[in-house]
């Protein structure tokens, strides 16, 4: 979900976004052009993209990720879970 308003005839900015379960979102800006870049907490990780934009209409890009705790032990597959969990999204 995208969250924008358009506050004046020429200005478009996005809304706050709100952090994630178990992560947070640190914001450069909400004008056009500017970065959200999202972080979980230890042992959760994204199940997206950790970075999104916002867009000239005053739109986030994408979608809000969500941080999954892994419960597995095995170390091996620890290590390896987000490029494995990127690749089945």
């Amino acid at each position: 979900m995208s969250y924008c308003f358009i506050s004046g005839a020429n200005s478009n900015e996005c809304l706050e976004l709100p952090n994630p379960d178990h992560g947070f979102v640190r914001v450069s800006g909400y004008k056009p052009g500017d970065v959200a870049r999202y972080k979980c907490r230890r042992k959760y990780y994204l199940t997206n993209e950790a970075q999104r934009e916002c867009t000239m209409q005053g739109r986030w890009s994408g979608v809000p990720p969500l941080c999954v705790r892994l419960l597995i032990k095995d170390s091996e597959l620890e290590a390896n879970y987000h490029a494995i969990l990127h690749r089945a999204i």
